[in-house]
């Protein structure tokens, strides 16, 4: 029987996607790229990821009561498994990456004594803990600790009221509209993850409004944060800071005890991010299971896990490594999560009844009447 996921948690976990790990480097790239202009670069990526939304949505509307795996492998059978194949390796990628964006960020802010391996191996147990249970149990996690989350980054501009300087943001429009669009490029490598979505969801009828609102909550909350970088410590030293938004947080000061109030905020959001993480590793699991149906999702989670604890080490030696590679990666998400729903709403149909059997008649008998 599969799990089903309500809106509510279909809207969190969608803003979950778009959110949780953008908001860790992707500002200093954007502003790195377009200076102030990069409050523009979150305008192009809405549009163009709800588009291939809307498309993945359709199409799946087609295969009522089955994810994008399931729909994938029934109508294309080997051909579809293969393209399954692929996006468990796309997955992987994203697991790894997620996975040292964490520990590095960790590392950084709240343990930099504590050896990398540690926390990767602890970050890793977490996962599969969490990727083992069921769809709905993730689902409940995320209404937790993404809600928190949300009412954490939406109480900010309060905290930070007194440090907003809107001048830091002019003049507007400085630079040209390449660095705007590369800065949108930048974005949508972290926020096309919104069309990983399809590959969970088998409700009927599909809530494509459900997805719209968990992409419009990411990308509103983004460019809440970025308006706050830009003026509260202005564009240059935006982009001169590895974790522009955990430098942001670390300007709230309440009392003199709570000078360190960035240690509870921080608190929220690992939580959150391990969760979305989770569900990158429940997607592996399941893409396993699809292509070799005796497998056991909950026993795949395990190896799969201590795999991309080795990968998050092996792949990047430093963060300098990750962050070259984020420039990048816009270019494996556009194949994935742009090229992908184009193809699979052209093709990706039902088989038409009676195409199989040749439709042949039966020939007449040669008996006339007289």
């Amino acid at each position: 029987m599969e799990q089903q996921l309500s809106n509510r948690q279909i809207v969190l976990i969608g803003s979950s996607l778009v959110l949780n790990t953008t908001l860790i480097s992707a500002p200093m790239l954007m502003t790195k790229a377009a200076s102030q202009s990069a409050i523009f670069g979150y305008v192009l990526p809405l549009l163009v990821v709800g588009l291939c939304w809307l498309l993945l949505a359709r199409t799946m509307a087609r295969y009522p009561g089955r994810d994008l795996f399931q729909a994938m492998t029934t109508r294309f059978g080997k051909l579809g498994k293969l393209v399954i194949i692929a996006y468990g390796g796309y997955f992987f990628l994203i697991l790894t990456r997620d996975m040292r964006s964490i520990v590095d960020f960790v590392s950084y802010s709240l343990l930099p004594t504590t050896p990398g391996i540690l926390l990767a191996l602890a970050v890793g147990a977490s996962l599969v803990f969490i990727s083992r249970g069921s769809l709905t149990a993730v689902g409940r996690m995320t209404e937790i600790y993404q809600t928190f989350l949300i009412i954490v980054i939406c109480m900010l501009p309060f905290a930070l009221a007194k440090e907003i300087e809107i001048n830091n943001t002019r003049p507007f429009l400085e630079t040209g509209i390449y660095e705007i669009a590369t800065a949108s490029f930048y974005a949508y490598g972290y926020i096309g993850e919104l069309c990983l979505l399809p590959f969970l969801i088998t409700a009927q009828p599909y809530p494509r409004r459900a997805g719209l609102l968990g992409l419009l909550l990411g990308i509103g909350l983004l460019q809440l944060l970025i308006v706050l970088c830009m003026t509260v410590m202005n564009p240059d030293l935006t982009s001169q800071t590895v974790y522009p938004n955990y430098h942001l947080i670390r300007e709230i000061r309440i009392t003199d005890f709570l000078d360190r109030f960035d240690l509870a905020i921080v608190g929220i959001w690992l939580p959150a991010a391990i969760v979305r993480t989770s569900i990158i590793l429940y997607l592996i699991c399941r893409a396993v299971v699809r292509v070799v149906p005796q497998m056991d999702e909950a026993l795949t989670a395990a190896p799969v896990a201590l795999a991309a604890v080795v990968g998050s080490i092996w792949f990047y030696e430093s963060y300098l490594q990750l962050m070259g590679m984020m420039k990048r990666w816009p270019l494996i998400t556009v194949l994935f999560t742009g090229l992908m729903p184009v193809l699979l709403y052209l093709f990706l149909r039902p088989k038409k009844a009676g195409s199989s059997s040749g439709k042949h008649k039966p020939k007449a008998s040669g008996h006339s009447s007289i």
